[in-house]
């Protein structure tokens, strides 16, 4: 079943014209050849163009398998994912796995849930992807955090990225958030990180973290405001008042002037 429904939702995608120009999409995502990155902060994808309305609406369109069981559509679902090489059919694929209706099948399979990891190599794909972990705190948390303290010793950056940002994507989702206390050793083993998105996942990771623990945030964020890379120290502290970043930025400033 999985083939025909397979050429099912690409030939659905053929039926509607990309609304965004792929190039555009390529570089902004971080194909190869974007900017100056390194080799292993570009994606190998192949981007089509779909906007994020689209994606989600090929998720939701009533293909003939959408009479299945929900297990068998999941693993149609998954075989688009783990078999395509454009970045479009992943982001549609996921779009229908975060569905609330369907988040629950995956979750109840955390060998699945985890291997989708296995297709990162951008930050796009990284993040959706994370939504669906850190849910996962709630499921299992034990397991969860096991996850992530294996991703965070990786020699892979993209499964150092997801040790952090998979903690809690974004805190406001999580009835249960994990513990900070579990969190601040993940993010201080990748504050001297050289891949650029992890150092920006450090930051993602310390701004989420504050809502589950902001005195303890802070102490960390001043234990450590010297050593933090500029890309992690704005996104840690883009939601921090006026005042309060502008006297950690002079203290910043006059710690590089010595």
């Amino acid at each position: 079943m999985t083939g025909p429904a397979l050429r099912e939702i690409r030939n659905h995608l053929k039926k509607e014209k990309p609304l965004k120009d792929a190039k555009f999409l390529s570089r902004y995502v971080g194909s190869v050849g974007h900017e100056d990155r390194s080799y292993d902060e570009q994606s190998r994808l192949k981007f089509l163009g779909y906007s994020m309305p689209q994606v989600n609406a090929f998720a939701k369109y009533d293909y003939s398998f959408t009479s299945l069981d929900p297990q068998d559509q999941l693993r149609i679902w998954l075989d688009l994912y783990h078999g395509s090489d454009t970045h479009d059919e992943l982001s549609i694929a996921l779009s229908w796995m975060s569905r609330p209706k369907n988040m629950p099948l995956l979750l109840k399979n955390p060998r699945e849930l985890f291997r989708l990891q296995n297709r990162v190599d951008n930050w796009a794909t990284s993040d959706s992807v994370s939504d669906l972990v850190a849910a996962y705190s709630e499921v299992n948390p034990a397991a969860h955090l096991k996850q992530l303290q294996k991703w965070n010793r990786s020699k892979n950056p993209w499964e150092r990225r997801q040790s952090l940002v998979g903690a809690y994507c974004y805190a406001r989702k999580r009835k249960k958030p994990i513990a900070a206390s579990k969190v601040f050793p993940l993010i201080e083993n990748l504050i001297g990180d050289s891949h650029f998105f992890v150092q920006k996942a450090v930051g993602w990771a310390l701004r989420e973290v504050e809502q589950v623990d902001p005195q303890g945030q802070r102490k960390f964020l001043r234990q450590h405001l010297y050593d933090l890379s500029s890309a992690a120290y704005t996104t840690a502290t883009e939601k921090f008042p006026v005042a309060e970043k502008s006297k950690l930025k002079a203290l910043r400033k006059e710690k590089r002037r010595r």
